[in-house]
């Protein structure tokens, strides 16, 4: 109900109490009837004195409310702030990140692991013999087909690869080459050894892996890379390139790998200072 309505029945009741000695002037049943009147005016305006009283302390509580709620946007407010505050670090240092990782990537295309006379006489032994021989500028990392080094399930190699492993060799004999070390790397194909006579020499694929590895190292050192620069390894048939489904699949995957490592490589090269436990 509106205040001034209130206001207005308070004011009615207040006039019938002053009423009331005139009352006292009219006959008795008229008398009652003014007093019972009298006495709901009175109730009424002790009714809305009460929702009056009720309706202020509900402003006050809406007040109290809205003066949190302010408080609590302007907590919301600051943190969102902080928050985006945060956001630009951040997209400031992921810009840094994108830039270094891009001059990385630069570096590593312009140049490569391995130094640029070395890289540049393995591309063009690569390109001399691209049926027998593989180079990764990135990577560092040669290949030599497997196939085209040994007979199938041997580890003697054909006389003709001879002549190529001999120029590979030269290349790591001289210049910027000289010092680097190399860790050469047998594979094979997913077939077990077959021949009975094969399986003498070669009981398994990891066998055969690392006897070609041993062959190729060998061969490098007659021509002229010391033994003390190298160091072989062999991974059978679980390091495949392509997954074995066809003839020419498993011929990629019959491969003898040369990585060529940085001068104080402990991989290639035993580091006699450190100790071992």
């Amino acid at each position: 109900m509106a205040i001034s309505l209130r206001i207005l029945l308070c004011g009615a009741a207040l006039a019938a109490v002053t009423s009331q000695s005139a009352c006292s002037m009219v006959p008795k049943s008229q008398l009652a009837q003014c007093q019972t009147i009298n006495r709901d005016l009175h109730d009424r305006n002790k009714t809305l004195l009460s929702e009056l009283e009720n309706e202020r302390l509900n402003g006050q509580d809406l007040a109290q409310q809205t003066a949190q709620m302010q408080q609590d946007l302007g907590s919301v407010q600051d943190l969102n702030a902080s928050l985006q505050d945060r956001v630009a670090q951040f997209d400031g240092e992921r810009g840094e990140l994108e830039q270094q990782y891009s001059s990385l990537m630069n570096q590593v295309r312009g140049q490569g692991p391995l130094p640029q006379q070395v890289q540049d006489q393995l591309s063009q032994f690569a390109a001399r013999h691209p049926e027998a021989f593989e180079f990764d500028p990135a990577t560092g990392v040669s290949k030599f087909y497997a196939d085209v080094l040994f007979p199938l399930g041997e580890d003697s190699l054909r006389p003709e690869s001879r002549s190529l492993l001999g120029e590979f060799a030269s290349i790591f004999r001289t210049g910027g080459a000289s010092d680097l070390n190399i860790l050469v790397v047998g594979h094979t194909d997913d077939r077990p050894i077959a021949r009975a006579s094969t399986r003498a020499k070669h009981p398994s694929n990891w066998h055969l892996s690392v006897h070609r590895a041993v062959s190729v190292e060998q061969f490098l050192n007659q021509s002229g890379i010391s033994e003390e620069r190298m160091g072989v390894a062999g991974y059978g048939k679980f390091q495949p390139v392509v997954a074995n489904r066809t003839d020419a699949d498993r011929q990629k995957n019959r491969r003898v790998e040369i990585f060529v490592l940085a001068p104080n490589s402990s991989i290639a090269r035993h580091a006699p200072q450190r100790s071992v436990y």
